[in-house]
């Protein structure tokens, strides 16, 4: 039997969504055949009643489908590659449930990130009990981290517990900063405000503004990955903590201030980041204005290959940039520069560009905390003049 094309499947979802009560896959495909179709396999009639079930009323491939369902946003943290672990050997208390289930057993964390921690259990106790409770993926746990005052909430992600020693891999519910559990050393933090300058001729619609704020959190991320990269391959074992939002006015310009490392402001603020907002806005223009006659479309051809091409020079500008500001801030840090370029092609390019795909043409960075000091140092010297004459 020849392989049903997507135009086969789409057709059959709709005599699927026809059929009140369901279809068998012969009537369905005896109903393809009659109009000229080709059948589908019973593979596909499954991927219908997925669809229906997950509120579908439109055909979309089972890859697309599976995709979907996979990349939510904020789910399964622990999986990316820019939250980097850190080795360590700490004692955590920790209380698995399931349902109304509880079971209690304390091991050692012997690796810990932002995002979770993967913990060993050595004691004959705390394995037999974790064997009894059998522990499984999305299992919640609370996690007492000695360092730590308040418990921390999370999830189980793996669970081996009949080798010795008993492994389970936990994801926290939030970002939780890893100096919180001793095992690194806090840079300072202060308010910073951040103006997403956007090319907005008309009001934006939540989805604009979500894809906004959500690639420029990913920005931040992905510079204070590399930060904190380059501050575990030094000996001070600096770290910047996960920041604090202060404040987000919802307007155009969307206005943000967080509470963070200000280690991680040069790049975000450089003028090479400008450079490539706007290059990737233009190209992006360009792309959506070609038009069919042939001359035309060929000046547009020209003019994308040119942007590309500064695009690509900026990217490498920002590379070297990126590099000489590691070297810098953190003069003992003995990061490779492969490794920095790594984590700038990986967590720092793709948001920017994102970021240019949303009309985003520049990300003005100030202090508040500083614009506050200088303007009460003037009034102080206004103040002093004033008595003085």
């Amino acid at each position: 039997m020849a392989n049903a094309s997507t135009r086969d499947a789409r057709t059959g979802f709709a005599i699927y969504l026809q059929s009140a009560e369901g279809i068998h896959l012969d009537e369905l495909n005896a109903r393809l055949e009659r109009s000229g179709y080709r059948p589908v396999a019973q593979r596909t009639l499954n991927h219908y009643r997925n669809l229906v079930n997950a509120g579908f009323n439109r055909y979309i491939s089972i890859n697309r489908f599976d995709v979907a369902r996979a990349s939510r946003a904020y789910e399964n943290m622990s999986s990316l590659g820019r939250y980097r672990y850190r080795s360590t050997h700490q004692d955590v208390e920790m209380i698995f449930t399931k349902g109304s289930r509880l079971c209690q057993a304390d091991g050692h964390i012997v690796e810990v990130g932002d995002v979770g921690a993967i913990i060993e259990f050595s004691s004959e106790e705390a394995i037999q009990n974790l064997r009894r409770f059998k522990p499984t993926p999305r299992d919640v746990v609370i996690l007492h981290y000695p360092n730590q005052n308040d418990a921390v909430k999370g999830r189980v992600i793996e669970a081996d517990v009949d080798s010795y020693p008993a492994v389970v891999e936990i994801e926290h519910a939030k970002l939780t900063s890893v100096a919180d559990t001793g095992n690194a050393t806090p840079l300072p933090t202060s308010i910073v405000q951040f103006t997403l300058m956007a090319e907005d001729h008309d009001r934006i619609t939540i989805d604009v503004l979500g894809r906004r704020l959500y690639h420029f959190f990913d920005l931040i991320e992905g510079v204070r990955a590399l930060v904190n990269e380059a501050g575990r391959h030094s000996d001070a074992d600096t770290y910047a903590p996960p920041p604090i939002v202060t404040e987000i006015r919802l307007a155009s310009p969307a206005v943000l201030l967080l509470q963070m490392s200000t280690e991680l402001l040069p790049l975000v603020s450089s003028p090479l980041v400008v450079g490539l907002l706007f290059t990737t806005l233009r190209k992006q223009w360009h792309e959506g204005s070609l038009h069919k006659r042939q001359g035309q479309l060929v000046d547009a051809e020209k003019e994308i290959k040119q942007l590309d091409r500064e695009a690509k020079q900026q990217e490498n500008e920002i590379r070297a940039e990126v590099i000489e500001n590691v070297r810098t801030q953190l003069p003992q840090s003995n990061i490779s520069s492969e490794l920095v370029e790594i984590i700038v092609d990986t967590s720092v390019l793709p948001s920017l560009k994102a970021l240019a795909g949303a009309n985003i043409r520049a990300i003005d960075v100030t202090t508040p905390d500083a614009e506050d000091n200088d303007t009460e140092q003037a009034e102080a010297e206004r103040r002093d003049d004033d008595e003085s004459e």
